[in-house]
């Protein structure tokens, strides 16, 4: 950061925005960046100033905050779309459904659901596995993620509900919807977890490189 204020200081805004409600690495940085070039002009005095601008422009603040998360969830959808729509990927879907479709034919719906669900709880390791970008704290530690990820965290938890239907309501499911179904599910987990892998890249290079 190109300001005169000391690591010290600097990690003084990044407390005072954690407490403000500013979670995200990447808009703690930008906000920082801001705070610190309205502080470093001051008297010795810092925390007092500090608190003061906090108090100020708290609103302002917060209204930055959502702004870039809705900025970056777009990114990030628009991403997401990209890498479904890659042939790769096109590819591994056909491969998933024609998979579950043998399955289904030679064992049966119980025997599918399995084999697909330990694809799909395999994805989910990888997601929340600490070589990845993990999805997993992104809804729990928002602390230690970037804004990109609250949309992906999102989608995450809406997936989960229809993948338990799956499981254990299958009933509710022919042959016709069972497959298709578990094949939608499992390659929004797989995309989610190489466009996030991405941005994780993207953001480490942009804010620590």
């Amino acid at each position: 950061m190109e300001t005169k204020l000391t690591e010290k200081q600097i990690q003084l805004i990044d407390t005072a925005l954690i407490k403000a409600g500013i979670n995200y690495i990447d808009i703690r940085i930008e906000l920082t960046d801001h705070i610190a070039a309205a502080l470093e002009q001051k008297d010795e005095r810092f925390e007092h100033h500090l608190k003061g601008y906090m108090l100020a422009h708290k609103r302002e603040l917060k209204k930055l905050n959502i702004r870039f998360i809705i900025i970056d969830m777009g990114k990030a959808y628009k991403q997401l779309l990209i890498t479904l729509l890659k042939p790769l990927l096109l590819v591994f879907t056909a491969v998933v459904f024609t998979t579950g479709y043998v399955i289904n034919t030679f064992f049966g719906k119980a025997e599918t659901i399995l084999a697909l669900y330990m694809v799909y709880i395999g994805i989910c390791c990888l997601v929340t596995s600490k070589s990845g970008a993990s999805l997993f704290d992104a809804t729990f530690n928002r602390k230690k993620q970037y804004s990109y990820s609250f949309g992906f965290a999102f989608i995450y938890v809406l997936l989960f509900y229809p993948t338990m239907q799956l499981v254990f309501h299958e009933e509710y499911f022919n042959d016709t919807t069972l497959i298709p179904c578990f094949t939608a599910v499992i390659i929004f987990s797989l995309a989610m977890f190489i466009t996030a892998k991405q941005f994780n890249k993207q953001y480490k290079l942009q804010y620590h490189g």
